[in-house]
């Protein structure tokens, strides 16, 4: 997976692509908090973690279990334009909108790591090469008990 690289945005920055917002005590935080709404992780891979969990477990845990339903609690219509957004996540995923998605686990990352990486897209513009392998790490860490 590609996309064009652009001028470093505020979720590059902060280690935090998926744009995650203050308020939880996620493991890989950075010591020093250099935004004043978002988290600043030591690593991309810990702001995938958080992003993993948050989807995968406490948003697929309340029964959100489309495209649609994920990104409406994501990036809610007060705040965004969320049917646009959830358009470039369908698209980008290559699954309709509202089809339900697989149960979150090691065996459906292949459906789980590009969702992430389409969210990652959309909040910063551009995702830098070589950062689906950084995703299916986080997602491992997440799904896989061997690895912590």
């Amino acid at each position: 997976m590609k996309a064009k690289n652009k001028e470093k945005s505020r979720g590059w920055r902060l280690n935090n692509p998926c744009c995650i917002r203050k308020g939880a005590t996620w493991k890989g935080l950075a010591p020093q908090q250099r935004d004043k709404d978002f988290c600043t992780f030591i690593a991309p891979v810990y702001g995938f973690r958080a992003a993993v969990i948050i989807i995968c477990k406490t948003y697929y845990g309340r029964k959100r279990v489309t495209i649609r339903q994920i990104i409406e609690s994501w990036a809610p219509p007060k705040e965004n334009d969320t049917e646009a957004y959830v358009a470039h996540v369908a698209k980008a995923v290559g699954i309709g909108a509202d089809m339900l998605l697989p149960r979150p686990k090691a065996e459906t990352k292949n459906v789980w790591v590009p969702l992430i990486w389409a969210i990652a897209l959309h909040e910063n513009g551009y995702v830098p090469n070589g950062m689906d392998a950084v995703i299916k790490t986080a997602f491992d860490m997440v799904f896989d008990k061997n690895i912590k």
